[in-house]
């Protein structure tokens, strides 16, 4: 997936490894009410005008892809789900963390908690927002080297940038680093 630096409101770059999040076109106010939607309509969110894209060293096909959605997945056992009490209470904060989603997890316990989009799409088919099966076919196809054996996800909706571009995010590139990815496919929600 190519997007324009303008799109972009976030990026962290360890050596090779580039995450770079970004804001898309989506109404996801039709699930919050009006005086939330106000509140985040005047909120001074962060943006990112250097958001360098960075060419791949190799062809796609001899590359690793590592996945990262912002759906708020979570695997039901393996850890907690995303804070929302937190945030029901506090609507103005969002959980900044992320979650370890193992290529080989059993899909029935990957679970969602996020209170942003509508989950309808997502629970009929999880490659609406986690799109591992179309990369699993692109490996088939020889098109990718191979899928990350470990994936990620965030829980979208985080007001507060500070905590995922000093923590959480350079953890996320050194996971996918020592697992060899060489291109992080990131998929918003």
């Amino acid at each position: 997936m190519f997007i324009s630096a303008k799109d972009a409101f976030f990026v962290t770059q360890n050596d090779h490894s580039v995450i770079c999040f970004y804001r898309h076109n989506m109404d996801s106010f039709r699930f919050i009410p009006d005086r939330i939607r106000k509140y985040i309509e005047g909120y001074p969110f962060e943006k990112n005008s250097t958001c360098p894209f960075t060419r791949p060293s190799r062809p796609l096909n001899e590359c690793i892809v590592g996945l990262v959605t912002t759906a708020g997945l979570f695997i039901e056992g393996l850890e907690p789900s995303f804070d929302l009490e937190r945030e029901k209470k506090n609507p103005a904060w969002g959980d900044p963390t992320f979650r370890h989603i193992p290529l080989n997890a059993d899909r029935s316990l990957i679970r969602d908690a996020h209170r942003h989009y509508n989950h309808g799409g997502v629970r009929k088919d999880l490659n609406v927002l986690f799109p591992v099966d179309r990369l699993l076919a692109l490996k088939e196809k020889r098109r990718i080297r191979d899928v990350s054996g470990m994936n990620f996800s965030f829980m979208g909706y985080i007001p507060d940038l500070n905590p995922v571009k000093e923590t959480y995010a350079p953890q996320v590139a050194k996971e996918f680093r020592d697992a060899g990815a060489d291109v992080v496919l990131m998929v918003p929600s």
